[in-house]
């Protein structure tokens, strides 16, 4: 199915309606993340207890995610009405995780553009063996490989789809914020290592396999090709989770119409959501069931 007939299938007026959204809805969200962090990061610093800070470094490892996808709402333009604002608060929600904003950006958008098809920049393939699934889960390749391409964009070298000179210097400009962070992160670590060391560098660590168990279902064992309804996946889950993640688990709805910020998903779900082939029951399912596969496919070829 085109985009075209998924427009028709949903109407003029209520794409119309669907494309908008008040805009104190991102900013109060994005308070409710702030201050849950905030006082997860308080109860760190409070209590004596390793085991208390563990957990909470868990459940900001698991934020963490969150705040990628309020970085996807600003790649689209859309958690800020004025677009020089909107990619301030960009720069703001990436630094954290050591990501530049405009080199994500274009990469994600040329994504968009060619989705399934020759010139995705994201990887494609499935796994073969359990091995490659755990290599592929505990991996830093996306945080090093963007690490890599920002030096690399600082001296000259820049990927294809970072075409326009104005382009370009947003990602050097974005750099200069990278290393400002850095600089900012290891005076607090030296300060106050102990809350820097459970309230942020250990949710970092957790947060890059969160990154991949999220990251996954997306597009994983889809078909190839641009028919969006068959080469993108949702994935259904409790109402918690979707709230600190934006709802980035509408993820084929989200594709079919980009442009339709964060809040307004789960209507668009409930109109289309029969439309798309591939559709997780949840995060644990899915990996669950592709464990099961990979290690029925193991004992096949050890048979054999």
């Amino acid at each position: 199915m085109s985009a075209a007939e998924l427009r028709r299938s949903v109407g003029q007026a209520t794409l119309v309606d669907l494309h908008r959204r008040p805009q104190w809805k991102p900013l109060a969200h994005a308070a409710v993340v702030l201050a849950t962090y905030g006082a997860l990061v308080a109860v760190i610093a409070m209590v004596g207890s390793v085991w208390v800070q563990l957990v909470a470094s868990v459940m900001l490892g698991v934020m963490f995610v969150g705040w990628f996808s309020a970085i996807h709402e600003c790649v689209h333009g859309m958690f800020l009405d004025s677009r020089r604002l909107n990619h301030l608060a960009g720069v703001f929600w990436s630094c954290p995780t050591f990501l530049n904003f405009s080199l994500y950006r274009f990469y994600h958008l040329e994504h968009h553009r060619h989705t399934a098809v020759d010139g995705d920049p994201e990887p494609r393939g499935t796994y073969r063996t359990i091995g490659e699934y755990m290599r592929g889960l505990t991996t830093i390749w996306f945080p090093v490989r963007f690490l890599r391409m920002a030096w690399q964009a600082q001296w000259g070298a820049y990927p294809a789809y970072v075409r326009r000179p104005g382009h370009r210097r947003a990602v050097r400009g974005d750099n200069a914020a990278l290393v400002a962070w850095a600089t900012m992160v290891m005076a607090c670590t030296v300060k106050f290592p102990e809350t820097m060391a459970f309230g942020y560098w250990v949710p970092l660590l957790i947060y890059f396999p969160m990154l991949s168990v999220t990251g996954l279902p997306e597009h994983y064992g889809c078909d190839e090709g641009d028919d969006v309804t068959k080469n993108t996946r949702s994935t259904n889950s409790n109402a918690l989770f979707r709230y600190f993640y934006w709802n980035n688990n509408y993820h084929a709805e989200h594709h079919a119409f980009p442009q339709i910020p964060y809040c307004n998903l789960p209507r668009l779900s409930g109109l289309i959501a029969m439309r798309f082939k591939y559709r997780a029951r949840s995060y644990t399912e899915f990996h669950v069931d592709l464990v099961r596969s990979l290690v029925r496919r193991d004992g096949q070829e050890s048979d054999g």
